[in-house]
């Protein structure tokens, strides 16, 4: 009303567009939130991600149903973050969460944290967004997205704690290692070859049961492998007080490798750690020593076996000729008025003293050997004549079993050379001793000599093959055929004499002269052995510049060119040389040296000449030149049994055509240094050294006695001494010049034979000191010449002697004295 109070109506107009604009906004921004909220759920509702509302003011948290269903939480906490957090998050995360729910305090949008559930193998991460601040900027409304990470987080946790777990693997020899999570019986496995991470998690008991087993493991070891990988197993025996477990077994692979597997708990008996790592190179080393163990305990037992055996068998072959000894001196010793019968039983007296002292030699060689002692010594040799009388000498064995042998030189062309002759012989001789034993009768052995380019100046390359078509040698005894005391495990050869060290001294011999020797047999088809040295070449200049004037040489072949072949290389020398060709002319030759009208150096023989070409004619020549008159053969291709029949029937020497000038000059030079007196070899010695005096220093009473019989066929004045200091007395106490030579003992009581010698060559007078002293002993080693050298002995001669010996050391030193 107004002031006369009359009703007044008063109306205000306000411009309310904008607040209606606004609540119109607020509405479609509401529904559109909702919307999104609605949205987000559906889109939530087949994943592990859930929200929840927070409204900071309140503290309060309202979780939606279905995150209380997922999470198993409250659907409404009243004091957040503290009430959530005692009731659910792991105390260790306490930080982290708080952390989060103060950066949205203090105006952050957003901000994350990762905890554990309490009690639980839960891993979640929670992400705080503000939706709506006030106009302080204070948070008055905010979402949270919760998600579960736990296979993530796990994934993550195990890569850490296994880091330094990989790092040492994946330096060291270790292939993979694996994770097994006993609660879930799952295993993650990581390679050492690989640098990515763990593999997913997969059941270990399919994985053990089926696939790695058939996959990787050696089908021998497959059952094994999954009986003792099984989780019961291995938990068995770990919880048996044992800290790791070692599981051993072969891969499927070609060659199959063997492997190990250590197992050992981790984490706290969570779960376990698996390592696997190849140890086939640790197996084969270790194998590679037992292996070489067991060879040399092996060898070892062998060679105690092999050297027993040998004593038993050495026991046999030396009891077999000395039997036959004490058995022939018994029966000449009842058959002293038969001359013929003690002849015979002297004859084999000797070859049973000759295999004896094969025997001891062998046995002194192999001792030279294993100590290291074996030596060689150079001198100018023929090689041709060396092998030559290595045929001689086996010849007769080969005879008594009808075999044949066949030898070829035709491929040498240097046979001059500079060589160990008895050590090189030894070798021969062994070689074509054993084709001889171990080849039946009638059985075939050959022998080829052939020089090939040698590459070193001033030598040649020789190969000596060796070939028999006897019982041969299968392939464990060929790789120990070199061994010492070995001999082939075979009833055939039983009854063969040997020491079984023969092949084991041959072979020392070839490697002392920086040669080979190659074996090569079948058992039932033979055998083969191959010889290889290189030998210095001789200057022929020095070696043939000799004089053979006055020397005729008579030639007996029909073969124009062999007789001017030899004749050009003969009359170049000053021989005078004569050639048959004819039967006739032959005839009347051999008249003429049958009344000795004509005597002639040297016969050579064509063996391929018609008139003289069976081993009755060349008996017969022999025959006719009473055997004064050394004979050559020369012949084609191989030397058969029937030139090994002519050689025993008398021939000097074969040579293989054609005819080579060394060899023809190197022949006559023989010739020449053993013009003798065939009766010496007989033992009628003709040497008169009745002017002479030497002095025997022999302890035992018997080889005193055997050695003065011996001198007494020089004539030599002979003067005892039983022992060292008797020899030295009687030498001080005679005139100067009164000995011409002392034969000195070594091994003697009282005085040995270097002291006795040291103590005369001190005496104070000119003769002793070129008193010719020589050492007679039984110590045959090299050490022992030179320690006889050593004490001042001139010369060392080995036991036992013969006549020749002491003639030829009597001749060397005292024939020219005075």
């Amino acid at each position: 009303m107004d002031e006369n109070g009359d009703k007044i109506i008063q109306s205000v107009f306000l411009d309310i567009d904008k607040h209606i604009k606004a609540e119109k906004e607020n509405r479609e921004l509401s529904d559109k939130i909702a919307a999104s909220n609605a949205l987000l759920r559906v889109s939530m509702e087949n994943t592990n991600i859930c929200d929840f509302t927070y409204y900071p003011d309140e503290k309060l948290c309202v979780m939606p149903k279905r995150t209380s269903e997922v999470y198993g939480c409250k659907d409404k906490y009243d004091n957040m973050p503290i009430d959530f957090a005692e009731e659910y998050i792991d105390k260790s995360y306490y930080e982290d969460y708080y952390r989060m729910y103060n950066d949205i305090h203090r105006g952050e949008k957003i901000s994350v944290s990762i905890f554990k559930a309490k009690d639980r193998d839960l891993w979640c991460r929670v992400t705080l967004s503000t939706v709506r601040f006030d106009e302080e900027g204070n948070p008055k409304l905010v979402v949270g997205i919760v998600e579960d990470v736990t296979k993530e987080k796990s994934t993550e946790i195990q890569n850490v704690e296994l880091n330094a777990i990989s790092e040492f693997m994946i330096r060291s020899d270790y292939e993979f290692l694996s994770i097994v999570d006993l609660e879930k019986q799952q295993y993650s496995i990581k390679y050492s070859s690989l640098e990515n991470s763990f593999s997913r998690p997969i059941s270990y008991k399919n994985q053990i049961n089926d696939r790695l087993r058939d996959d990787w493991i050696y089908e021998e070891d497959r059952d094994e492998y999954r009986k003792q990988m099984s989780l019961d197993n291995i938990l068995n025996k770990l919880n048996s007080e044992k800290e790791m477990l070692n599981v051993y077994f072969r891969s499927n692979q070609n060659p199959p490798r063997h492997k190990e597997c250590r197992i050992c708990y981790f984490e706290n008996h969570k779960k376990i750690l698996i390592t696997l790592r190849d140890i086939q190179d640790m197996i084969q080393k270790e194998e590679n020593n037992k292996i070489a163990l067991k060879e040399a305990y092996e060898s070892a037992a062998r060679a105690n076996e092999a050297k027993s055996e040998f004593l038993s068998r050495m026991s046999h072959d030396i009891r077999t000729p000395m039997n036959a000894i004490f058995g022939m001196t018994s029966i000449a010793k009842n058959n002293l008025n038969d001359p013929d019968k003690i002849l015979e039983c002297l004859d084999k007296i000797t070859i049973s003293s000759d295999h004896l002292l094969n025997l001891i030699n062998e046995v002194l060689d192999m001792s030279k050997i294993e100590s290291g002692k074996l030596s060689l010594t150079s001198e100018k040799i023929n090689l041709l004549h060396l092998v030559e009388d290595a045929i001689t000498i086996i010849s007769p064995d080969i005879s008594k079993k009808h075999q044949n042998l066949s030898l070829d030189t035709s491929g040498v062309t240097h046979s001059d050379v500079i060589s160990d002759s008895l050590r090189l012989r030894q070798v021969f001789l062994n070689i074509l001793s054993n084709s001889m034993k171990y080849t039946p009768e009638g059985g075939n052995i050959e022998l080829k000599v052939n020089e090939v380019k040698s590459t070193l100046e001033g030598y040649g390359r020789y190969e000596f093959i060796f070939k028999d078509d006897g019982i041969g040698m299968n392939e464990e005894f060929i790789n120990k055929i070199f061994a010492p005391f070995e001999r082939a495990d075979d009833s055939r050869i039983n009854k063969v004499h040997g020491t079984g060290l023969g092949m084991a001294i041959t072979k020392s011999i070839v490697d002392l002269m920086s040669g080979d020797i190659v074996v090569e047999s079948k058992k039932g088809r033979g055998s083969k052995f191959t010889v290889i040295v290189n030998m210095k070449l001789q200057d022929a200049s020095e070696i043939y510049n000799k004089r053979f004037i006055d020397k005729n040489i008579l030639v007996l072949s029909d073969d124009n060119n062999f007789v001017n072949n030899i004749k050009n290389i003969l009359e170049e020398i000053g021989l005078n040389v004569e050639s048959i060709s004819s039967k006739e002319k032959l005839l009347f030759i051999l008249d003429k040296i049958k009344n000795k009208d004509k005597s002639y150096f040297n016969i050579i023989v064509d063996w391929e000449y018609k008139d003289v070409n069976s081993v009755d004619d060349i008996k017969n020549i022999i025959k006719i030149t009473n055997n004064k008159t050394p004979i050559t053969v020369y012949y084609n291709g191989k030397w058969t049994n029937k030139e090994n029949e002519a050689k025993l029937a008398g021939v000097s020497m074969f040579s293989s055509k054609p005819v080579v000038k060394s060899r023809v000059l190197y022949q006559l030079d023989y010739f020449l240094k053993n013009e003798v007196d065939k009766e010496n070899k007989n033992g009628n010695i003709k040497v008169n050294l009745s002017t002479k005096r030497i002095l025997l220093v022999e302890d035992n009473e018997l080889n005193m006695e055997v050695a003065k019989e011996l001198l007494k066929i020089t004539k030599v004045n002979v003067d005892t001494a039983e022992n060292g200091k008797v020899a030295y007395e009687k030498i001080k106490n005679t005139s100067p010049n009164y000995y011409d030579l002392v034969f000195m003992d070594i091994q003697m009581p009282v005085m040995n034979g270097y002291e006795a010698t040291k103590k005369i060559r001190g005496l104070d007078r000119e003769d002793v000191k070129s008193l010719p002293i020589i050492a007679m002993t039984a110590n045959a080693f090299l050490e022992d010449i030179r320690a006889a050298k050593d004490a001042g002995l001139n010369e060392h001669i080995a036991k036992p002697l013969s006549i020749e010996t002491f003639v030829n050391t009597m001749e060397k030193y005292i024939k020219d004295r005075r």
